[in-house]
């Protein structure tokens, strides 16, 4: 059992011209901020446990109580985030609970403030600004090697995956219950080759590691063979798809943007 995580939500703002406590923080508000605080961890710990909840003067804390998650993995991201805040930095349900809590934030004038421990990894109020980058996205299959920390999740399936790779760390693959149930090897706190599903950024080339999903486990024997096998499977549909280009040089020049 890993240590319990210390990612915090703290709310700070006043109510009628007092500081927020239990008597003047309504039922509404609470339970916004209660679903927003669980989604901003779905993506590091999909199965995380009930919140703590603790209402001071002038503040309302709430702790995500989870376990055996890669919480570093959030604080970076987060880290990143409070740098320019940019929404590409963190995941798609980070990002949309970032929104929410500035939203949460606006509607009295408070400030939210996300630590872990003693660390500010960001502040939002209602002056904070969002940097939505325009990304166009494709779907990308990869063969991923790490060590795997975590397998399961009831509502969530994933499998944890310690990555030995700077595009990654550590990468959350989301799978089908079926997919981990016809498994039947122990592959936690073991090596592990994965074939997934990714989105890639067109432009810059980088990966949204929140959208990894598992194709297909792939035995260390069988690793070589099996990427070979999909390297002749793109060959072989590229050849398809050149027979119907009439004019290869013309339609490189368009693709690369030099024009005609």
């Amino acid at each position: 059992m890993g240590a319990e995580s210390s990612i915090q939500i703290k709310i700070t703002g006043q109510r009628d011209g007092e500081p927020l406590k239990p008597s003047n923080v309504g039922v509404d508000y609470l339970i916004r901020a209660l679903k927003l605080a669980k989604e901003l961890v779905a993506d590091v710990a999909p199965d995380a446990g009930s919140l703590n909840i603790l209402i001071e003067e002038g503040s309302l804390l709430l702790r995500n109580a989870y376990t055996e998650a890669p919480e570093d993995y959030l604080t970076q991201r987060l880290i990143a985030f409070g740098g320019n805040y940019r929404l590409a930095a963190v995941g798609e349900h980070a990002a949309e609970a970032l929104q929410g809590l500035r939203q949460l934030a606006a509607s009295h004038g408070d400030t939210v403030s996300i630590l872990n421990g003693s660390l500010e990894l960001t502040s939002l109020t209602s002056e904070t600004e969002f940097v939505v980058d325009e990304r166009q996205w494709t779907q990308a299959e990869l063969y991923v090697r790490g060590f795997v920390t975590n397998v399961g999740g009831k509502q969530n399936p994933n499998i944890h995956l310690d990555v030995n790779d700077d595009r990654f760390g550590k990468l959350i693959v989301a799978a089908t219950r079926e997919q981990i149930a016809k498994d039947q090897t122990n592959r936690l706190y073991k090596p592990l080759t994965l074939r997934i599903s990714i989105l890639q950024d067109r432009g810059t080339g980088n990966y949204d590691p929140g959208s990894a999903k598992l194709i297909d486990y792939v035995e260390t024997g069988q690793a070589d063979d099996n990427v070979s096998g999909y390297l002749d499977q793109l060959i072989e549909r590229a050849a398809a798809s050149w027979k119907q280009v009439t004019d290869k040089d013309s339609w490189l020049r368009d693709i690369r943007g030099y024009g005609g």
